[in-house]
């Protein structure tokens, strides 16, 4: 749902950014939506109950419950019906931005006749005998729908400042008692979960608290690891720091903008790409190549041969591709294909991306180190590169200008330090220039 905010907000400053009118945010709430529905006399049994106390009594439901299940599906197509009517009756002058949740609905109107377009909806609810809640209709610039906070003045959406002080205070506490129930950490990643809807970011973090989650009992007090504290105060000072994000439409690109393989043979791991952007020839596009060993990737070799864990390496090469390439380049900012090719030509990687969050071990720290310094990563599965491209790569590296990537001790970013090299030939001999 937080996507749909996100594409009406992209939509409505679109709109704005031409016309320099005004906009203006509606919610309202359906009264008993589920009871709107009325239920086919031969299934009123189906919604039978008695009472404690009454046993001579049996009562029958002849309207949709709520909690019984096909009382949303129905409840959901009876809406439906009255949204496509009431955007028909609308038409283009009256026409608004619309999204309906279970039974609370936002309008989002632009225009120097917003308020009259914002009216004749509620006028053709009511048209419709849909009981609008009027003691629950506001509007404004800024308001709060089913726990997001939603901003057409600014074009952003996020948090609201209620669900952010309720997640900070949860972990704070938590995390001063020590640990918690496993009922009160499914409990909270419900609560994170919602919270991850709008803050993209915050999403990868939630992967590995899961995964402990799901080995504790219902009942089972645990003490929390320090992973589990170190993850939680995460996300809480991101919560603290950041509640809203702008909605943007990124601009899409139709090429790649670069392709990265990972090699795992025995005790030898190599990852590596170049930009293809524009496309390059390779003899003059920029290039990485990276070397893991034990010492350098120790995460690579928990499975046994590093050759198990190659979703994670081919995403540790994606990481680094956007880490050295995007500085700078044309296409920073925008959307783009990123073709990762593979000897397994897996789409593992193409839906961790999508989801942004992985409970596996080691893809899990992979997927929150790429959750740092970018929230926008998109990937697609590619075919094989191929040993006679691989050749003329390896053929031509001597005579290009390359971009080489070192393995060292440390670094800012948390791949054991990448150094940045530019390489180039001179008199026969590769000159290196820091």
């Amino acid at each position: 749902m937080c996507d749909d905010v996100a594409a009406v907000l992209t939509e409505i400053e679109e709109e704005v950014s031409k016309t320099k009118e005004a906009r203006f945010s509606l919610l309202y709430d359906i009264s008993r939506a589920h009871k709107l529905v009325p239920i086919a006399e031969e299934d009123w049994g189906l919604q039978a109950f008695k009472l404690p106390g009454e046993e001579d009594k049996i009562y029958v439901h002849t309207r949709g419950t709520f909690g019984v299940a096909s009382a949303a599906y129905y409840w959901q197509r009876t809406a439906a019906c009255m949204v496509r009517l009431c955007h028909w009756l609308a038409g283009q002058e009256l026409g608004v931005y619309h999204l309906l949740f279970a039974d609370d609905g936002w309008i989002a109107s632009v225009g120097k006749d917003f308020w009259k377009k914002a009216l004749f909806w509620l006028f053709c609810m009511e048209l419709l005998e849909f009981p609008i809640s009027w003691k629950k209709v506001r509007g404004g610039l800024v308001v709060q729908w089913i726990g997001y906070q939603l901003d057409v003045e600014n074009f952003s959406r996020g948090v609201s400042s209620k669900k952010v002080d309720w997640v900070v205070g949860w972990i704070q506490r938590k995390l001063q008692e020590g640990g918690a129930t496993g009922r009160e950490m499914r409990s909270a990643l419900g609560r994170f979960s919602f919270v991850a809807g709008a803050l993209h970011h915050v999403r990868p973090f939630l992967g590995p608290l899961f995964a402990w989650t799901a080995m504790i009992a219902m009942g089972t007090y645990t003490q929390f690891p320090d992973a589990v504290k170190i993850l939680l105060g995460f996300v809480a000072e991101q919560l603290k720091s950041c509640n809203m994000q702008p909605a943007k439409r990124w601009p899409s690109l139709p090429t790649d903008v670069f392709r990265i393989d990972a090699k795992a043979e025995g005790e030898k791991i190599v990852v590596g790409g170049w930009e293809s952007f524009a496309q390059r020839e390779l003899s003059e596009a920029r290039w990485f190549s990276v070397e893991l060993t034990r010492k350098t990737a120790p995460w690579a070799y928990v499975k046994g041969d590093p050759f198990r864990t190659i979703s994670s390496l081919e995403l540790v090469a994606v990481l680094i591709a956007v880490m050295l390439f995007a500085p700078g380049a044309e296409w920073k900012g925008s959307r783009a294909q990123v073709t990762i090719t593979a000897v397994t030509d897996n789409l593992g990687n193409t839906f961790v991306l999508q989801k942004f969050m992985s409970c596996k071990y080691p893809l899990s720290i992979v997927v929150m180190e790429s959750g740092l310094p970018t929230t926008e990563v998109w990937a697609r599965d590619g075919p094989s590169l191929g040993t006679k491209a691989a050749e003329h790569s390896c053929r031509r590296l001597d005579e290009c200008r390359v971009l080489e990537v070192r393995s060292e001790e440390k670094d800012q970013c948390g791949l054991h330090g990448v150094g940045v090299h530019r390489t180039r030939q001179a008199d026969g001999e590769g000159r290196r220039n820091g």
